[in-house]
C-alpha cells in the first residue's frame, strides 16, 4: 500500500504538470480507499484516558468470548491501551495485553478499498444502545475465491473502532464483534 502511494506520488511528481498517464490513474485506482468514518482528530477526542469498552466476539463453532479494552494513556499523539479477554463467565484467557499505536494507525484500522465499499447511515442497536451510524459493507472474496462481506457499525457517537461488526462468507455470519458496554471516563 505504501509502495503504491510513494509511486503515485513519483508520477504525479514526473508527470510535468496536469497530465494524468494511463499508468497514474491505473494506480490511483488501485489505492483509492473510502472515506473512512471518523479522523484521527475526532477518535482522539473519542477515545480519552479511562474510556472502557467491552466487546462480545463469536467465531464460527466456537465459544463466545468477551474483549475488555480501557484506554489508560491517550496524548496528542498516541493511546494506550490494554486489553484483557475472558470467557462469558469471567475466567481469564492469557494474560492482559497493554498496546499503543498512534491515532492516524488507529484510524486506517478503518480504511477500506473504494470500489468494494458500500456505506449506508443507519440505526444500530446493540447490548450498549442504539446509534446512530455509519454501516460499512465491504465486498470480497475468501482465499478460495468464496463470497465474503464485511460489516462494519460506527457509531457516530462513539468515534473509534465499530460497535458491532461482522464477517460474512456466502451470507453467513462466521465472526462478529458486537459492543454490549461501553464506559465513558470517571
Amino acid at each position: 500500500m505504501i509502495r503504491k502511494f510513494i509511486l503515485v506520488l513519483f508520477l504525479a511528481g514526473c508527470s510535468g504538470g496536469n497530465a494524468t498517464t494511463s499508468v497514474e490513474k491505473n494506480v490511483e485506482e488501485q489505492v483509492s480507499m473510502a472515506a473512512t468514518p471518523f479522523t484521527a482528530d475526532q477518535i482522539r477526542e473519542g477515545c480519552p484516558t479511562g474510556r472502557s469498552d467491552t466487546y462480545r466476539l463469536e467465531t464460527m463453532g466456537e465459544e463466545p468470548i468477551l474483549r475488555h479494552t480501557t484506554f489508560t494513556n491517550s496524548t496528542a499523539e498516541s493511546a494506550e491501551f490494554r486489553t484483557i479477554v475472558k470467557t462469558e463467565d469471567g475466567v481469564s484467557i492469557g494474560e492482559p495485553q497493554t498496546t499503543s499505536a498512534t491515532w492516524e494507525e488507529l484510524r486506517k484500522h478503518a480504511e477500506y478499498p473504494a470500489k468494494a465499499t458500500k456505506i449506508i447511515e443507519e440505526e444500530i442497536v446493540t447490548p450498549a444502545g442504539s446509534f446512530a451510524s455509519k454501516h460499512y459493507i465491504v465486498a470480497g472474496t475468501t482465499e478460495d475465491g468464496t463470497a465474503q462481506e464485511t460489516h462494519a457499525w460506527f457509531a457516530a457517537e462513539l468515534p473509534g473502532p465499530p460497535v458491532l461488526f461482522q464477517t460474512r462468507v456466502e451470507g453467513t455470519v462466521v465472526f462478529s464483534m458486537e459492543l454490549i458496554l461501553h464506559e465513558k471516563p470517571q
